[in-house]
């Protein structure tokens, strides 16, 4: 008498629907590689324009700085293609009681405003000393406006007394500029170079 073996309840995947789910797995796959990628591009961009933003604050401090600056004898002008320094009237914040330690007042007054580059640290920093820290050659601290700089020039144009605008690269001896070019080359977090340049005036300029 011949037996048969009969399994029931199992039954092997076909051809047709082994395909199906591998389909299914490639969409989802492309589906989600798509989204990683769009996500990294988001990311990049947010990146860019946050250190386009930080350029910007920069040559608007630097614009408002150079609009509040004045002639003041006992600060002198330094002016040199990867920094300067200049009297100007700025809100400084100094200590009303020295008993009190967080007792400040912020009042105008007359500073030494100094921009520098560090070309080791690839930072574009602002320093703000008042005059007694000037005079008394110290130093104050610094605060950091923008990183990832490759290269941070300036362009120093000057107003003749024949009224012509002339070009000095390092002027000395406490000259004051007509206008200032400013030009900075900078990298993203992608490794993306990007350069601006802007032309600022210097209103006391035309009244040395």
């Amino acid at each position: 008498m011949k037996i048969n073996n009969v399994r029931h309840g199992t039954r092997g995947f076909t051809f047709i629907e082994i395909l199906f789910v591998v389909t299914i797995m490639v969409v989802v796959a492309v589906a989600l590689s798509g989204s990683i990628q769009a996500g990294i591009n988001i990311v990049k961009r947010s990146n860019a324009v946050s250190r386009n933003e930080d350029i910007w604050l920069l040559f608007e401090r630097m614009k408002n700085d150079l609009r509040k600056s004045v002639l003041f004898p006992q600060i002198e002008w330094k002016a040199d293609p990867g920094g300067i320094s200049f009297p100007a009237i700025t809100d400084y914040a100094f200590r009303k009681n020295t008993s009190v330690n967080r007792d400040y007042a912020i009042l105008p007054q007359i500073t030494e405003v100094r921009y520098k580059f560090d070309k080791d640290k690839k930072n574009v920093y602002r320093q703000v000393r008042d005059y007694s820290e000037y005079s008394g050659k110290k130093t104050s601290e610094e605060s950091l406006l923008a990183g990832n700089i490759l290269a941070f020039e300036l362009k120093y144009y000057y107003l003749s007394k024949d009224k012509k605008i002339t070009y000095e690269n390092s002027p000395g001896g406490g000259m004051v500029p007509r206008f200032i070019e400013i030009r900075i080359v900078f990298t993203c977090n992608g490794g993306e170079r990007n350069e601006i340049s802007e032309m600022m005036e210097v209103p006391v300029g035309m009244f040395q």
